[in-house]
This record gives structure tokens, C-alpha cells and sequence, in this order.
């Protein structure tokens, strides 16, 4: 957080010591969907800019972010290594969840910045023309209030809404959907944790929205894409209900991230580019 960043910087600082700052995310740009004050809005702008701009170098999780902190700081200050996911958890092999039926999982926080609410309403445009298809929500945030009570409407409990568990047992669930669904409200642009733990666990993603994890899954065909609207969303989960469930193709998937996106592939790009700069 800008807060922590910002103690990390004054501590630095009195000691003489040189810091290396990571960015998987920018809170300022997240916060101008939210509702918070205007006050706090440049607050939390000021600081986290302070943060990246006395680090040595900055190691930012994409391409979208890196050119976000080119407006505060030179090029030269910034490697971008990309994100990434344990593979030693999230993986093809082990126990599945089966409900018995087909089922589409969204995994993981739900606030604003993400709009997952709009996955219910995607889902009950096309529940009856896909009788035995669910739609499982795991996780936490702001919205699972809103996702629980809409839940709640649905007198068939096709759409389960279940608290936070732990990474192994959030691994099963993945293994047994379909496909998982993630989302970013336009104009904000990045969300690649949900997506690469779903790939490799060998399950094609649906991302709702735009930016550099739109062109992520297709460029990649990593699975389907859309518009952050309810319809469009509806097409792309009745495309992941029909699509025939294809071994080689989990297989891909999850190949793909042991090579570009395991914690070790990364890294490995971040230690390499803090020695170059850290060097005596």
C-alpha cells in the first residue's frame, strides 16, 4: 500500500539504504471508480508517486502499468517482469471438485474495481436455455453482499456463493469448472492473478472488459473475451458451456504458465533486473 511504501521510503532514506519498489497494481487509479473524497483521492496519489519515484527501480506486472509510471518516472527506473502464480498449487494434477454438473467459477476478491455482479446478470440471461449449467462464486470483497443476495432471488440455487477458502481448496474448484470467470471495469486494465492461476490449472478463462489482459487471452487464445455488458458476457459463457472439454488443450494452457507466468519464470526476471541495478 502508498502508506507502507511511503514509511519504507523515510526509513530508507535516514538510513542510506537504496530500495527496490514493486508494482502489481497502482491504488490511485483503481480509487477514481470508487466514491472515496476527491481529498483522499489526491492523497493517496501523492504518496504512492512519492513511492515509486525515490525507489532505485521499480518492477511493475505489465506493459499498462509500466507506461502509467512513465508519467512519474523515467523509463530507464522501471522493469517490467510481469506477474505470477505457484504452480506448485495451481496445477493440472490432483483432486477436482464435481457438482455434478457444468459450472463456471469466479475466484477471488469482488470490490468495484472488479464489477463481478455482472456475471449474475450475464448468467440469468442464458440459465434457461442452459438447464444444468451453475455459476459458483468463492471468495470475498465488496460486492459478495450484492452477488449473495442475487443469489438469493434464484429459488433453483444455480448460483453458489461460498466464502474465501484456502489456495489448495480454491485449486480444486478450478480444476472442476469449466472455464473462471474474470472481470475489470473499463478504464482501469489489468487483473492477470485470477487468470493465470485458472490457467494452470488447465481451465480456459472468460475476462470481461479491456486492456492488457484482454490482449492477454487473445493473443494467447487463452479462452473467451468481451465487452464488460451483461450480453456480451452471456455469449462468451455459453460459448464456455458448449466448447467440448479437451485434455491437450489444459495442457497448453498450463505449460504456457510454467514458462511465462510460474512465480519461478518471474523471479528469475526480477532478481536479473535488480542485480543490474543494484550492482557495487
Amino acid at each position: 500500500p502508498p502508506t507502507t511504501g511511503f514509511i519504507v521510503r523515510a526509513v530508507c532514506a535516514l538510513r542510506r539504504f537504496p530500495y527496490v519498489a514493486y508494482a502489481p497494481d497502482l491504488w490511485s487509479d483503481a480509487m477514481e471508480s470508487m466514491t472515496s473524497p476527491g481529498v483522499v483521492k489526491r492523497a493517496v496519489r501523492m504518496l504512492e508517486r512519492s513511492v515509486y519515484r525515490g525507489a532505485r527501480l521499480t518492477l511493475s506486472v505489465s506493459s499498462g502499468i509500466t507506461e502509467r509510471l512513465e508519467k512519474w518516472i523515467c523509463a530507464e527506473r522501471i522493469a517490467t517482469v510481469g506477474n505470477g502464480i505457484d504452480t506448485s498449487v495451481f496445477e493440472r494434477a490432483g483432486a477436482s471438485h464435481d457438482l455434478g454438473v457444468p459450472y463456471l467459477l469466479y475466484a477471488g476478491t469482488a470490490s468495484e474495481f472488479q464489477g463481478a455482479s455482472i456475471f449474475v446478470d450475464a448468467f440469468n440471461t442464458i440459465a434457461d436455455a442452459q438447464p444444468d449449467a451453475r455459476i459458483v462464486f468463492l471468495g470475498q470483497g465488496s460486492e459478495f453482499d450484492a452477488i449473495r443476495a442475487a443469489a438469493a432471488q434464484r429459488a433453483d440455487g444455480r448460483i453458489e456463493v461460498f466464502d474465501r477458502v484456502s489456495p489448495a481448496e480454491a485449486a480444486q474448484w478450478l480444476r472442476g469448472a469449466r472455464a473462471t470467470l474474470v472481470s475489470i471495469r473499463p478504464g482501469q486494465g489489468y487483473d492477470f492473478t485470477k487468470i493465470y492461476a485458472s490457467l494452470a490449472s488447465g481451465v480456459p478463462v472468460i475476462f470481461a472488459g479491456t486492456g492488457a489482459a484482454r490482449e492477454l487471452v487473445d493473443s494467447h487464445q487463452l479462452g473467451w473475451t468481451s465487452r464488460y455488458e451483461a450480453a456480451d458476457i452471456a455469449l462468451a459463457m455459453t460459448q464456455a458451456f458448449s466448447a467440448p472439454i479437451q485434455p491437450a488443450r489444459a495442457e497448453k494452457l498450463a505449460q504456457w504458465v510454467e514458462r511465462s507466468a510460474s512465480l519461478s519464470a518471474i523471479a528469475t526476471s526480477a532478481v536479473s533486473a535488480i542485480e543490474r541495478v543494484l550492482k557495487p
